[in-house]
């Protein structure tokens, strides 16, 4: 009888000693979660801070430069709005919709004119690497196009300093070089002069970041702002492109312009400021790649690029006067 008590009271043990531990377990499953998920939280915070940070930047900036007129009267509340007028109707049903169809009003246009400005950070043979640049590019209507890279290595010197201008006619790459680099009212200038030479390159147009319905992956965020009589004034949307298909051209170019491998592409993304008619007006792309790049030796390195993008005008002749090649 009492080898039969003793054996229930070694059970009864067992069985408590076996609660606490999935108390335990659950308990630390339950913290586990709430970090993970403090973790996701953050990032996507993080992630919509940028995407709101970089919208906010782009149309600040295109109020400076006075390129559009969108900010008469406007009420931004993102798609809602009270009041007796009638409200426009939204151009498009979503993100994807709508990037795809503005950057196809800029691919289809006979000629425009664009500016900006980037940076792009890199760790290179343990030194952190900066790199500031400003650009411009421009179609003329007979399909020349011409492209202004201006890129000055800030704290280091990996040779990344450098002012190129690129010609791109009936299917030829021209090239010429710039010199005495220098800032002028916040902005990197250089001297060209000279002729351009062909380069050989089976890159035949501009490269670019290719924003089209079938490069998008996924749309972040959707919005639009009227203004105080109900029109659409401008769109805001963010979205992933391929990281293959997007940059063929792009990825060639840059190898060529680099002399470094060919670029692998971890993460591309765009976020645009769209007006009312659904045209382009400023977009800012975030891209991450890993390269190598021979600088007496072969150095491996990963970089983040950083460019903002200003439409200066649409089938207008462009204020960059036409490259004699």
């Amino acid at each position: 009888m009492e080898s039969k008590r003793e054996e229930i009271a070694k059970k009864l043990d067992k069985f408590a000693f076996n609660v606490k531990n999935i108390d335990r377990v659950i308990a630390f499953m339950v913290a586990l979660f709430i970090v993970f998920a403090f973790v996701v939280y953050t990032r996507k915070k993080t992630d919509y801070e940028q995407r709101q940070a970089a919208y906010s930047r782009m149309l600040a900036e295109l109020e400076e430069h006075q390129l559009n007129v969108i900010y008469a009267n406007v009420s931004p509340n993102d798609g809602d709005s009270s009041g007796t007028y009638v409200k426009e109707k939204s151009m498009f049903e979503n993100g994807i919709d709508a990037a795809a169809y503005a950057f196809e009003q800029l691919r289809s246009s006979k000629c425009y004119e664009t500016e900006g400005y980037g940076f792009v950070q890199a760790e290179a043979l343990g030194q952190h690497v900066e790199v500031e640049m400003n650009f411009k590019s421009a179609q003329y209507e007979d399909g020349t196009q011409f492209d202004e890279n201006i890129r000055k290595e800030t704290k280091t010197n990996f040779g990344q300093t450098e002012a190129i201008q690129l010609v791109f006619k009936n299917g030829v790459k021209y090239k010429r070089t710039g010199s005495n680099i220098r800032s002028e009212n916040g902005a990197w200038v250089a001297d060209f002069s000279g002729s351009f030479s062909p380069t050989g390159s089976s890159v035949t147009k501009k490269p670019v970041i290719e924003v089209r319905k079938d490069t998008i992956q996924f749309c972040k965020d959707f919005t639009f702002t009227r203004t105080s009589t109900g029109k659409i004034a401008y769109y805001k949307t963010t979205v992933l492109v391929d990281r293959v298909k997007s940059v063929v051209d792009y990825a060639k170019n840059i190898q060529e312009e680099g002399g470094t491998s060919l670029p692998q592409f971890s993460f591309i993304q765009v976020s645009c400021i769209i007006d009312g008619t659904g045209h382009l007006l400023s977009y800012t792309t975030i891209e991450t790649m890993s390269l190598t790049k021979t600088i007496v030796v072969e150095v491996n390195t990963t970089m983040t690029t950083e460019t903002t993008v200003f439409v200066k005008s649409y089938d207008q002749t462009p204020s960059i006067p036409y490259p004699q090649v």
